[in-house]
């Protein structure tokens, strides 16, 4: 009886893929006599845990499988939110989480440090939906785009970004420049000895960015040529300047194309030279 369970169990999950490659369009047809017969991408394992179902599918030669990402949101609508969709060719695997992601996570450096030790700039991403915290280092990619609605949280990250490079490295090793055109954000960083520049008008960040753009640039570059290295992290520990993070708030308020151009410059040839850009908007 256990196995009749499992086994209607299997074909009612099957069943629901089907509908959600039905609403996507994901099959080919053919007529048979007067019938027109749809050809799903082949099921081939249904894993059915207690947080996440996985299905494992294969798509029908002919099939484009860029239409799977970009259908992406008809499994969102027919399974839910917490989904995930991985694959390349031809052969996929859609993750079906049961649970969902923390509303609210409870920040502690010590809980962080272990997972952030050895990284050049860790960038804390947050909590997944197994609880677990998701971190990079910006040394690998260096820019990072912060966008969401109004009230997403996207300050919250920034700040969650800046409260751990502050404890994760001395003034001397580190310095932040700030800008917060909404004038609601980085104040409390006022005083803190890492924060070399907290701007609260666009005309005010482009004397920052000039700065940047003028001398840290150039000197960094200089000794880029000086040791024939490729990067910062290469010159001698007693030349070798510290890290500097540049992060603005709502810099989409910044409507200069000057100032504009002198982000851009920083941000392309910072990752050399270990500058780091975060934006939000």
């Amino acid at each position: 009886m256990q196995k009749v369970r499992e086994f209607l169990k299997l074909q009612r999950a099957k069943k629901e893929l089907r509908k959600a490659f039905s609403a996507a369009g994901l099959y080919i047809t053919y007529k048979s006599g007067d019938k027109e017969i749809k050809i799903f991408p082949k099921i081939h394992s249904v894993k059915i845990d207690d947080d996440k179902t996985e299905y494992v599918f294969t798509l029908i030669n002919g099939m484009d499988p860029k239409e799977v990402t970009k259908k992406e949101y008809v499994f969102q609508q027919v399974f839910g939110r917490n989904i995930k969709v991985e694959g390349d060719l031809k052969k996929f695997v859609l993750t079906i989480y049961k649970k969902t992601l923390p509303k609210r996570i409870h920040y502690r450096y010590s809980e962080i440090f272990p997972l952030i030790n050895g990284l050049t700039i860790p960038i804390v991403c947050g909590k997944d939906v197994h609880g677990n915290w998701h971190v990079y280092d910006a040394k690998n990619n260096p820019n990072c785009l912060l966008f969401g609605e109004p009230g997403s949280g996207k300050s919250s990250e920034l700040h969650v970004i800046l409260c751990t490079l502050i404890q994760y490295y001395s003034p001397d090793e580190l310095n932040l420049y700030l800008g917060d055109f909404k004038m609601a954000e980085f104040g409390i960083y006022e005083g803190v000895a890492h924060v070399k520049s907290l701007s609260f008008l666009p005309k005010e960040i482009a004397l920052a960015l000039r700065h940047l753009k003028n001398n840290e640039l150039k000197k960094r570059g200089q000794l880029l040529k000086k040791y024939r290295v490729r990067h910062i992290d290469k010159v001698p520990k007693n030349e070798r300047p510290p890290f500097i993070v540049l992060a603005i708030d709502e810099f989409v308020m910044i409507k200069d194309d000057e100032i504009m151009t002198d982000l851009l410059q920083i941000a392309s040839l910072g990752r050399a030279y270990g500058i780091y850009v975060i934006l939000s908007m």
